[in-house]
């Protein structure tokens, strides 16, 4: 199923369809295989990797 398949890949680390632009706040991530250092310059994260840092995050998944 395609889900399936698209569900493994989000575990991998290995798709980008969970793409966020943190507006507001800051987040780490435990791991990132996909975005470049210019997305990470441009505040793109990935949402299924990502950890609060700060109490508020505000996200943007509309670039």
């Amino acid at each position: 199923m395609v889900h399936e398949a698209a569900a493994r890949h989000a575990r991998a680390r290995h798709c980008s369809a969970c793409a966020c632009i943190v507006l507001d706040g800051e987040v780490t991530m435990k791991a990132n295989d996909v975005l470049d250092d210019d997305d990470l310059v441009d505040g793109v994260r990935l949402a299924c990797q990502s950890l609060p840092v700060t109490d508020t995050v505000m996200v943007t998944y509309s670039g």
